[in-house]
């Protein structure tokens, strides 16, 4: 089946210095999604579940990354691209860590989610309804 994509934007995010990138990820989430008139409610969410997706990516896998933003009908995809192959599955959070709870952060804002692994990379994608 394939999705009509009404708007695109990709960025792609070096690794170096995991702050920048991060950083970088959310600022461009929210100015693209104001351009496409999202909600503000909805432009919060996305710019927390891109926040941790990137910075999953970077710390897990580290090197260059790239976001993709698109919107499959009224919904907004925000998908982020690494090197690394295979697939994530997120561990139960410690009740006392201090880290651990990215993607259970993303399965909570986000309608739905998920991993497509590749033979060279993998894709984690987050599928967000605007409220």
């Amino acid at each position: 089946m394939t999705t009509l994509v009404d708007k695109l934007f990709r960025i792609r995010l070096a690794g170096i210095d995991a702050a920048l990138p991060v950083s970088a990820a959310r600022h461009y989430v929210r100015t693209t999604l104001e351009s496409w008139h999202i909600s503000a409610a909805g432009i919060d969410d996305a710019v927390l579940v891109a926040g941790e997706l990137v910075t999953n990516a970077l710390i897990h896998v580290g090197g260059d990354i790239t976001l993709t933003l698109s919107t499959p009908g009224d919904n907004v995809l925000i998908e982020v691209q690494d090197a690394q192959p295979g697939q994530v599955h997120a561990p139960p959070p410690e009740l006392c860590a201090e880290s651990g709870r990215g993607l259970h952060i993303v399965a909570a804002l986000a309608t739905d989610h998920g991993c497509r692994p590749g033979p060279h990379a993998k894709v984690m994608w987050a599928q967000m309804t605007p409220r």
